[in-house]
């Protein structure tokens, strides 16, 4: 069961610090095994979408990296699916009015959402959605 209630508070799973931690590391060691790599950041959300871990790769530049690595872990808590899945829902068929509509989103959520590969909510093995990763570089 992903939300219990007691009473009158309702209580749900997330990931650890020390699992967000351990999906950084491996994210990032997952980059740097590639042949040809560029530094990335790497950002992974509780179930609420607060930040538990943020890293950058060695020679990864502040700024655009690490807010887009937020968006896409954010796109992931807020909308129940990867960043992908997002994109391909609303720009996979060209169809103008399904564009309009993701971009009317985007644009919503002050840019909590992009329709960008790179971001994946993480579930535990009973299915419950307990934080998102997102990666960007």
């Amino acid at each position: 069961m992903c939300n219990t209630t007691a009473g009158i508070f309702q209580t749900s799973q997330s990931l650890t610090l020390s699992a967000a931690d351990a999906i950084a590391n491996a994210s990032i060691t997952a980059v740097s095994d590639l042949a040809t790599h560029k530094p990335m950041c790497v950002t992974v959300l509780d179930s609420a979408g607060g930040i538990l871990v943020q890293k950058r790769m060695d020679g990864c530049p502040d700024g655009a990296y690490v807010k887009i690595s937020y968006a896409k872990a954010r796109t992931c808590i807020h909308l129940r699916t990867s960043s992908r899945t997002f994109r391909e829902k609303y720009t996979g068929s060209g169809e103008a009015a399904k564009f309009t509509q993701a971009a009317s989103m985007v644009s919503i959520m002050e840019g909590e959402l992009v329709p960008v590969a790179g971001g994946v909510l993480v579930r535990s093995a009973d299915g419950c959605a307990v934080g998102a990763i997102g990666v960007s570089g």
